[in-house]
């Protein structure tokens, strides 16, 4: 018997005046940046899905109209959350980079490692494939065929994606005996990072869903008790995780470059502060912004 459920769930594509008669509809006001400029930030600057999902961070009445929701808000909104994926994304390459650093050079100076056993390891005892690892090298290669029947580390590193290399950090920090404790905080923390870096190297936001939740890591709520972040603050998930980047940030990179990026932080920080006004009825976004003030400071 054939279903009689509608599964066409197509929406039709709007021009971008019906785009802007839907947000109107919604409630979204025009008060600060017109209908024609609106226009104009949607053909040329961001488009509508990606703008528009910053709403969700404002409430909406019984009839499922935004309160006080200014388009000039979303646009300003779209604008820094660009500008700290970028920050961010570099914050998390940094990591990644100053990590495998650390490792090659403890697998170097380990005499009972060959740079490819814990390579070896890795893949008998973690459900990582090697396959994986060689997903995007032609078997034609010379590559593949140097180095996928035996991988040393220092071209597994060059091919692993984050999340292997997440996997990676934690299978190190529990079998290494040399220097263990110099990658505990990786440990506990490259997880974290690797949510903050997936979302910025796929242009998800990170300025949405910043509503208080619930704690997960007993290790960063301590540290957040020490750098006086609120209760509040670090039970907001991006919160808890742009607060491990900061730590491994800080632990494993250059002071050159932790300067460089705390510097960023700061410049971003003063962007946001040229439309401050348009949040001073958002406690969310308030509260999100005012955590990055305290990080920036505790981690210069």
């Amino acid at each position: 018997m054939e279903s009689t459920i509608e599964h066409n769930t197509r929406k039709p594509l709007l021009s971008f005046d019906e785009l802007i008669h839907k947000m109107r509809n919604k409630g979204i006001q025009f008060n600060i940046i017109n209908t024609a400029t609106a226009r104009e930030v949607l053909e040329k600057h961001t488009y509508y899905f990606k703008l528009g999902s910053f709403r969700k961070n404002y409430k909406q009445d019984s009839n499922g109209h935004y309160i006080k929701l200014e388009f000039a808000y979303l646009a300003d909104v779209a604008t820094l959350d660009t500008q700290l994926r970028y920050i961010l994304l570099k914050m998390c390459l940094d990591i990644e980079h100053a990590i495998k650093t650390k490792i090659i050079t403890n697998v170097t100076n380990d005499p009972r490692e060959d740079g490819y056993s814990v390579i070896d390891l890795f893949f008998t005892k973690t459900p990582s494939k090697k396959d994986i690892l060689f997903e995007h090298v032609s078997k034609s290669s010379k590559l593949y065929k140097n180095y996928y029947t035996e991988t040393p580390i220092w071209v597994a590193f060059e091919l692993m994606n984050y999340g292997m290399f997440t996997r990676f950090v934690e299978y190190y920090y529990a079998n290494v005996q040399l220097n263990k404790t110099h990658f505990k905080k990786a440990n506990e923390l490259i997880k974290y990072v690797k949510n903050i870096r997936n979302k910025a190297a796929h242009s998800s936001p990170i300025i949405l869903s910043i509503h208080p939740n619930k704690q997960k890591n007993s290790y960063l709520y301590n540290i957040s008790k020490e750098i006086n972040l609120t209760n509040n603050q670090i039970k907001v998930e991006r919160i808890h995780d742009i607060l491990a980047i900061f730590i491994l940030h800080q632990a494993y990179c250059t002071k050159g470059i932790h300067t460089d990026r705390i510097n960023l932080m700061t410049a971003f920080l003063k962007r946001y502060e040229q439309n401050k006004k348009y949040y001073a009825n958002n406690e969310n976004i308030k509260r999100f912004f005012s955590s990055l003030y305290i990080l920036v400071d505790k981690y210069h």
